[in-house]
């Protein structure tokens, strides 16, 4: 996860983005753990992550391999 250029580290609202909130996959310890998170501004390829707990260079979970 890398930080928007310009962006704060915690936008005002952040705090009211209950309606934009995901769950995302980080890796923890080498599993994938469930994170809520509140979404900003997406172009449908990236989406900016404004509140969470999630920090900058989290391992995210982004798709899977099925095993032979």
């Amino acid at each position: 996860m890398m930080p928007r250029p310009g962006a704060t580290s915690k936008p005002e609202t952040a705090d009211k983005a209950v309606a934009n909130e995901r769950r995302v996959f980080v890796l923890r310890q080498g599993q994938p753990e469930a994170v809520v998170v509140a979404v900003g501004f997406t172009d449908g390829s990236w989406t900016e992550i404004v509140g969470g707990d999630i920090g900058e260079g989290d391992p995210l979970v982004v798709g899977s391999v099925e095993g032979s």
